[in-house]
């Protein structure tokens, strides 16, 4: 899981770098592009599967933001 975690972690920010570093894309423009990113991996059910790959690997980027937003949307929708 360790391992898992980390390598998750690394390749994410390691895309998010080379995107920076070859594009004309601000640190605004990528954190916000990876925060929808793991909304619409939440929204098909595979941010959890990967939650449950790679535990905190995953729950600590930014990407958690978006999956965190579409579960508790979800959740208030339900509830009422």
């Amino acid at each position: 899981m360790y391992l898992n975690a980390f390598l998750l972690a690394g390749i994410v920010c390691l895309i998010c770098q080379v995107v920076l570093d070859n594009t004309k894309l601000t640190p605004g423009h990528i954190t916000s592009s990876v925060t929808v990113i793991g909304a619409i991996l939440s929204f098909f059910g595979i941010y959890d599967d990967i939650v449950a790959k790679c535990g905190a690997g995953a729950t600590t980027l930014i990407s958690n933001f978006g999956h965190m937003l579409y579960s508790a949307g979800i959740a208030g929708y339900e509830e009422s």
